[in-house]
């Protein structure tokens, strides 16, 4: 991922999201800063797509050469998500069983010690 742009504020990051995906460049934002003070900073998802998406900001009706089918692309992303989501669910879940038997073998290994 590549830095593209800081947006200032929401209607500055819809705009660009919009025309980045609108015309097959995936994006990544990430916000910085304070509550108060907030910031948005939009990177290009594939690297190969920086100097496209530079020459769409300057110029809206830039042609993309190599456009990415945002549909299959979130589609992706989705699964993607989802995969993560299980993995931390299950590593989560392997913790509180191997937790759960250290207790019990710990309570009836040194549990009639008196």
């Amino acid at each position: 991922m590549k830095f593209l742009v800081e947006a200032e504020d929401a209607g500055e990051l819809v705009s660009i999201s919009s025309l980045m995906e609108g015309n097959g460049i995936p994006i990544h934002v990430s916000s910085v800063g304070s509550r108060l003070n907030r910031s948005n900073h939009i990177y290009v998802f594939y690297d190969a797509q920086h100097e496209d998406a530079m020459a769409l900001l300057a110029d809206p009706s830039y042609e993309v050469e190599n456009q990415i089918d945002m549909h299959e692309f979130n589609a992706l992303r989705g699964k993607l998500e989802l995969n993560t989501i299980l993995k931390g669910a299950f590593t989560v879940l392997a913790i509180v069983i191997a937790a759960t038997i250290a207790i019990v073998y710990v309570t009836y290994t040194f549990g009639n010690v008196a």
